[in-house]
């Protein structure tokens, strides 16, 4: 079973321990709670938009087969960092590999394709899965965060990575 959620980091983390322990004391989980997501980044408007772009700490949290490979100890520029996951599968889909590093921090993430599967390797842990199954997780939650940010904050600049992650699912 593969679990993606993304998560907004709602209070500072300042210990991996606790957060890893707790994560619903320091992250807003869109999946379950996209209201209160969108309210905190309403409520932090101003501190978050510069330019007509947001920038906040989040991330992805990545888990199969109850293995975790992205937790929260793993955050960085959410808007930024669902941009090069996207570059990066979309790489991987067309010349049949593709990497990136998160925004802010040497923690790579690679993806090759295997045929019918996808291999990724998330900072050193690496695990191979259907790859329909991930296109599709990985797209239908990219799709909910930039319909999030076009259509509950009025963000027409992220208009242009929703079409490209719905035209990419178009493809498939």
């Amino acid at each position: 079973m593969l679990q993606i959620k993304q998560y907004i980091v709602t209070k500072p983390i300042e210990s991996l321990e606790n957060a890893s322990l707790r994560p619903e004391d320091y992250v807003c989980f869109f999946e379950n709670n996209k209201d209160r997501c969108v309210e905190f980044v309403k409520a932090n408007i101003g501190e978050l938009l510069n330019d007509n772009l947001l920038s906040f700490d989040g991330g992805i949290s990545f888990k199969y087969q109850y293995r975790e490979y992205l937790g929260v100890e793993y955050w960085d520029d959410l808007p930024m960092l669902w941009a090069f996951i996207i570059n990066t599968l979309e790489e991987c889909l067309e010349s049949g590999e593709g990497k990136c590093l998160f925004p802010g921090q040497p923690v790579e993430i690679a993806m090759k394709d295997k045929g019918t599967n996808i291999q990724i390797q998330f900072d050193h842990q690496t695990v191979t899965l259907d790859k329909k199954l991930v296109v599709k997780e990985l797209l239908s939650h990219g799709k909910l965060f930039y319909e999030t940010l076009v259509t509950d904050l009025n963000l027409s600049a992220y208009k242009y990575d929703l079409d490209r992650v719905n035209r990419l699912a178009s493809v498939l």
